[in-house]
């Protein structure tokens, strides 16, 4: 069922669309989290396999992005006092990918998948696509992300 959206030309749907094009390979250019995932594992065309058995030097290996495990805290170092430090928290803050398709394509559908993750994922997103050939851009805000599931 599709549900309207403030851009006319886009539409919310419940379930994938019945013919959709094929996928398009992406390539990360630059993110701002560092998750329990590869972050270059959210443009992998693969389907993700969950293996209970893996850990690295930081914990339990997952696959799938934790938006707010780590963003906007920084520790600033003091401008008069190089051995001073204090912590600063931006509640702000807003976890980023930045990713382009390997060759210029017509963006006919986009899914974002919240299937292999159960950690604290993010309930909502914005998407901006940018098209630099006509220096135009477009955002696409997709709210109220449900656990376990794909968003069409």
């Amino acid at each position: 069922m599709a549900k309207n959206s403030p851009n006319s030309s886009l539409q919310v749907l419940d379930k994938k669309p019945k013919n959709s094009a094929p996928q398009v390979k992406l390539s990360l250019l630059s993110y701002s989290e560092s998750s329990f995932t590869d972050p270059h594992t959210v443009v992998c065309l693969a389907e993700p396999v969950f293996d209970e058995h893996a850990y690295s030097h930081i914990g339990k290996i997952y696959e799938g992005v934790e938006p707010h495990r780590m963003g906007g805290h920084k520790v600033l170092q003091s401008k008069t006092n190089k051995k001073e430090c204090s912590h600063h928290f931006d509640p702000n803050y807003r976890d980023f990918f930045i990713v382009k398709p390997e060759q210029r394509t017509l963006l006919q559908s986009l899914c974002i998948s919240t299937r292999f993750f159960a950690g604290n994922p993010a309930s909502d997103l914005t998407i901006t696509l940018f098209d630099d050939l006509q220096n135009t851009s477009q955002t696409i805000p997709v709210s109220q992300l449900k656990p376990d599931a794909e968003h069409w």
